[in-house]
């Protein structure tokens, strides 16, 4: 699994269009050559990265660290694998 995992915070485009201070995580992927965004909406998150309507994985996100569980053929592996979240801060 090739996650990587930034928390990006700000971004003077989306603020003067919607007025909203944009909080996201991104995830991306070399091997599948995605990246999804998911927007931040507290301290504690989990959802699923999903391509063409099926998920491909799970994630935890607390704070600074974010668990991500890889998800083959609608089947959930056992092990949740830790993935540094590096933090970006856009003015």
């Amino acid at each position: 699994m090739d996650i990587k995992v930034r928390h990006v915070k700000g971004g003077r485009e989306e603020t003067r269009r919607t007025g909203v201070y944009p909080n996201n995580l991104i995830f991306s992927s070399a091997s599948l050559n995605m990246t999804w965004k998911e927007r931040l909406t507290s301290d504690t998150q989990t959802g699923n990265l999903m391509l063409d309507g099926e998920i491909l994985f799970k994630y935890a996100y607390s704070g600074r660290s974010c668990k991500v569980q890889e998800v083959v053929d609608g089947i959930s592996s056992p092990d949740w694998v830790e993935v540094g979240v590096s933090i970006m801060m856009c003015d």
